[in-house]
């Protein structure tokens, strides 16, 4: 990609042979802050193979730096370390207070409510209006006023789906998969030809 457009790509690896085989500089970054350790300019000639002698001389000196910076990580500075943590200990304290059950589940409520009196009113705008007569298309007091008186009806039929709906889905299961049995000589589209 790069011979081809000669764009500037930063190319992020864990693998210092790699870095070496692909880039022209390679970007030592310490950890915690992320600061630059070490510059390293790539002076081999293209095409460059990753097992050749010299990327792997040179990602050898880069990997003995490497080293060398995870050696200065591991040695812990006990009071920076207190530091630090005294620095997350003062953050928890400014952290808002999570609300309470009720006022989190109004938060979820809210909008659903809101949403199906949007629905309800619509529903009875339209009926307004007149589009179609009533007896056709009811408005929703009329048609929850029915709901209601017949709801163990409703209910029942609701409950005669729905294990329907678990008793399909459960033969369906049993069967397995459907797959077209192969038939010798035939197709989708007839028997094979040849030209």
């Amino acid at each position: 990609m790069w011979r081809e457009t000669k764009l500037t790509v930063v190319f992020v690896t864990h693998n210092v042979r790699e870095a070496v085989r692909l880039a022209d500089r390679v970007v030592l970054l310490s950890s915690r802050p992320g600061r630059i350790v070490a510059t390293y300019d790539v002076t081999i000639p293209r095409p460059r193979r990753i097992d050749s002698p010299e990327v792997a001389a040179q990602a050898a000196d880069i990997t003995d730096r490497l080293r060398e910076e995870v050696a200065s990580m591991a040695v812990v500075d006990e009071d920076r370390l207190d530091r630090e943590q005294s620095g997350l200990d003062e953050l928890e304290l400014f952290l808002p207070k999570q609300p309470s059950r009720p006022r989190r589940v109004w938060s979820a409520t809210w909008p659903k409510l809101t949403a199906l009196v949007i629905g309800l009113a619509l529903w009875q705008i339209v009926v307004w209006t007149g589009w179609k007569p009533t007896y056709l298309f009811p408005g929703p007091a009329t048609v929850l006023h029915h709901v209601w008186e017949d709801r163990h009806e409703v209910l029942s039929g609701t409950g005669t789906t729905l294990r329907q709906a678990v008793e399909y889905f459960a033969i369906a299961l049993a069967a397995g998969p459907s797959s077209p049995s192969p038939s010798a000589g035939s197709g989708p589209c007839g028997p094979p030809s040849s030209l």
